[in-house]
Formats: C-alpha cells, sequence, structure tokens
C-alpha cells in the first residue's frame, strides 16, 4: 500500500470519513500506522470506528505526534488517552468532539500538555469543572467547550482569562 511504502517518511495522515465510510478504518490498521510510521506528527482518524486500542497504539508508538484528531469517534473512552500526558508532549493540538464517553480522567492526562494550543471538547457532555479548570496552566488560543452542559461559569472564566487564549465558543 501507499502508506506503507512511504511509512518511514510520512508526517501526515488524514482518514476523516463520512459515516457510511467510517467502517473501513479499523483498529489494525492504526496500530500497523502507529507502529510502522515513527515520523508521524498529524493524525486525522475524526468519524471513524477506532476503539481505544487504536488510539493507545498512537500514543505509545508515536511520541511526537503534535496534531491529534478524533472527533466524532464516540466509542472512545478515558481508557484511550491513558499515558497521553506522558508519552505524546508535543502535542499542540487535540479535538475530541463528540467525544461522550471521555470524562475529567482524559482531562488530567491533557493537563500536562505543556505545548496543547487548541482544544476542541465541544458534545464532550461528561466533562465537568474539576476536569476543565485545571487547564488554566496551559497557554491555550483555542478552546470550544460547547455542549459541554456539566461545565459552570467559574471553570470557563479561570481559563478565559488566559493572555494566550484568543478563540473562545461557549454556546451552540
Amino acid at each position: 500500500s501507499i502508506v506503507a511504502r512511504n511509512a518511514s517518511t510520512l508526517q501526515l495522515i488524514n482518514i476523516s470519513v463520512k459515516a457510511d465510510l467510517s467502517s473501513l478504518l479499523t483498529d489494525n490498521a492504526v496500530v500497523a500506522m502507529a507502529e510502522s510510521c515513527s515520523r508521524l506528527v498529524s493524525l486525522n482518524v475524526a468519524c471513524t470506528l477506532i476503539s481505544d486500542t487504536g488510539i493507545q497504539a498512537v500514543i505509545k508508538f508515536l511520541p511526537k505526534i503534535e496534531d491529534l484528531q478524533v472527533s466524532g469517534c464516540s466509542g472512545l473512552t478515558d481508557d484511550a488517552f491513558v499515558g497521553l500526558g506522558s508519552n505524546c508532549r508535543n502535542v499542540r493540538t487535540l479535538r475530541l468532539r463528540g467525544c461522550h464517553l471521555i470524562t475529567d480522567k482524559t482531562l488530567n492526562e491533557v493537563q500536562a500538555l505543556a505545548n496543547l494550543t487548541a482544544l476542541d471538547l465541544r458534545k464532550c457532555s461528561r466533562i465537568t469543572d474539576a476536569g476543565l479548570a485545571p487547564l488554566a496552566c496551559l497557554s491555550l488560543q483555542f478552546l470550544d467547550v460547547r455542549g459541554c452542559q456539566r461545565l459552570q461559569d467559574k471553570s470557563v472564566e479561570a481559563i478565559a482569562v488566559s493572555p494566550a487564549l484568543n478563540t473562545l465558543f461557549l454556546e451552540d
């Protein structure tokens, strides 16, 4: 395949697909990509049916990843992101939009991403103030928390005062 032939030099893979094609990308494919594409810095697998296993492979085998987009991967849980904060220190953009099963446990991992500048949590309905407030220590430039019904003004205000923040989405 094209990916296999160019694995050692690939830096970006975008496999965001329409819902009717989402079953074409399996965890096995993501694991194989993660194991063979060691220079990968950007991965978009949005709207696919990958599970925690696929994202765990990304975290394990791609420590240089800077841009990770898993929006719409509604089956992902907190288990997918265990080790993100310690293994993938270069992450600058993290898009978790519509990952309904993640909780503050995932945000605990996110808190360790010192280089993070963009975080999309839209429709991550299980996150709370306890998970969001500690992210105020990051230099986020972009934050989307639309559809996060459990958030109160206090935690959002803590982040909103950051001098780095230039884009904040609060309501749908």
